[in-house]
């Protein structure tokens, strides 16, 4: 060996002796080791072995079986890319225009449920879709020449009620209720995406300053989903 291949096969043992004193303790005080650490520690004991063993020239079961893993999930990482090759050629570009204009109703129907007003942009991408959802608090009230206008204002009033009760901070100093844009009304909005959306995650937020107050209020959020399957699962009123 060389000067520069015994430094690492030095300090590959060392770290590797390191990790295995780790479980020799742990096993000798007769403490439960825990799963993740006893699969973590042994993993990287398994690839230091491979790594020495290839700058000794040692063949080792461990290099033989590490490389036919790396072999079978290369195999299987080109057979989905295939079988998703084959599906997107299946559909047409009708079909898959429908499917979209499907999903971005159902989006736009589920954030009027919550009574957030309207979707104003929609764009999906290769992996998935970004989406600006509108953060103004129209509710799920007729807006004009109501037949219920007395009931409306209680429910609304009830509404308002219940979303300072979820922890939205609300303000309506200009006669105007709107949300506030501080650290608690954006951890309640961040819940409420996630919780209907898993694979949804907020990735900025647009405000304003409310007319008679100082105070930031949110205008729009915008949204990345990266798994469609969230919005075809989202609820929404019947039509």
């Amino acid at each position: 060996m060389n000067a520069d291949e015994q430094a690492v096969v030095a300090k590959e043992v060392k770290s590797m002796a390191s990790t295995l004193s780790m479980l020799v303790q742990m096993a000798a005080s007769g403490r439960e080791i825990p799963h993740a650490t006893a699969a973590m520690a042994l993993r990287s004991v398994e690839h230091t072995i491979q790594k020495v063993g290839g700058i000794l020239k040692v063949e080792t079961q461990t290099a033989a079986a590490i490389e036919e893993r790396h072999i079978k999930l290369r195999t299987a990482n080109l057979r989905v890319r295939a079988l998703e090759a084959q599906l997107g050629q299946a559909q047409t570009p009708s079909t898959t225009l429908l499917a979209l204009r499907s999903l971005k109703e159902q989006l736009t129907r589920w954030w009027e449920l919550e009574g957030f007003g309207h979707v104003s942009e929609v764009i999906f991408e290769s992996y998935g879709c970004r989406a600006k959802l509108c953060c103004h608090l129209y509710g799920d009230f007729p807006l004009v020449d109501s037949p219920t206008p007395i009931t409306d204002k209680e429910r609304k009033a009830l509404w308002y009620e219940s979303l300072r009760d979820r922890g939205f901070e609300l303000e309506s100093s200009n006669g105007d209720v709107a949300v506030v844009d501080n650290d608690a009304s954006r951890k309640v909005l961040a819940a409420l995406i996630t919780s209907r959306l898993p694979s949804g995650k907020i990735v900025g937020i647009t405000n304003s300053v409310s007319r008679g107050a100082s105070m930031l209020t949110m205008s729009e959020v915008d949204v990345r989903i990266t798994d469609l399957e969230d919005i075809a699962a989202l609820p929404v009123t019947a039509k």
